[in-house]
C-alpha cells in the first residue's frame, strides 16, 4: 500500500498567512518553525521512505524540521513551486481589492478568474505541478510512504491529480500553515486518511 503525506509549510517572515507569496522566497518565521515542530510530533508515528519538497526556502526548511533525526534528505522538485501571483505578489486581500478592483470583482465576487494578472493562469499552474508529480510516478519514486512538503496551491494541484479534478474546488481540502493530510492508495485509487485539525 502506498501513502502520501502532504504538508503545507509554516508561517513565513513575509506573513504568508495574510500576504500572497508565490515566487517570493520568504524564509520561515519562528512561528512557522514552531508550527512544523508540532506537525513533526503529530506525524511521529509515521515512517517515510522518500520525501519531496518545493525549492522555495520556506518549504525546504519545513521539510528539514519534519525529517530531523530520521536520516532522510528531501529531494527538491522544481515543479512544486507555488503559483506566480504576478502583480498581486506580496499583497494582502484588502490591498488587492484597492489596487486591482476589476480583477478582484472577477476573482472573488464573480468567481470566474482564470489566473493572476501578470502571473500564472490557474490551469497552467495546475498542469505544471501535475507534470512534476507524474514525472515522479513514471520514475517509480512515489513508493511506500511518501512525504511532500509544499505550498497550499501546489498541494491543491496534487490532490486534483490523485483524487480527481473536482478536488481542485474543494475548500475543505485547503491546508492551513503547518497543516497536513494523508492519502492511502486502495485498489488503485487514492482515499483521504487522517488529517490535522488545522
Amino acid at each position: 500500500m502506498r501513502r502520501l503525506v502532504l504538508v503545507r509549510h509554516g508561517e513565513t517572515e513575509g506573513r504568508s498567512s495574510v500576504r500572497f507569496l508565490g515566487r517570493t522566497d520568504s524564509p520561515l518565521a519562528e512561528e512557522g518553525r514552531d508550527q512544523l515542530r508540532r506537525t513533526r510530533e503529530e506525524l511521529a508515528s509515521l515512517s517515510f521512505d522518500v520525501a519531496f519538497t518545493s525549492p522555495l526556502s520556506r518549504a525546504r526548511e519545513s521539510a528539514r524540521i519534519l525529517l530531523e533525526r530520521r536520516g532522510l534528505a528531501p529531494q527538491v522538485v522544481e515543479g512544486f513551486r507555488e503559483i506566480d501571483f504576478g502583480r498581486l505578489e506580496g499583497l494582502t486581500e484588502p490591498e488587492i481589492a484597492a489596487r486591482e478592483p476589476k480583477f478582484f470583482r472577477v476573482w472573488r465576487v464573480e468567481k470566474r478568474a482564470q489566473g493572476y494578472p501578470g502571473g500564472e493562469e490557474f490551469e497552467e499552474f495546475r498542469r505544471r505541478v501535475v507534470a512534476a508529480y507524474d514525472g515522479l510516478e513514471s520514475a517509480g519514486s512515489i513508493r511506500g510512504s511518501v512525504l511532500v512538503v509544499a505550498h497550499r496551491g501546489s498541494l491543491r494541484a496534487i490532490l486534483s491529480r490523485t483524487l480527481g479534478p473536482e478536488a481542485w474546488d474543494r475548500r475543505d481540502l485547503l491546508l492551513d500553515l503547518g497543516g497536513w493530510l494523508t492519502l492511502r492508495e486502495e485498489d488503485g485509487s487514492w482515499r483521504i486518511g487522517e488529517r490535522s485539525a488545522r
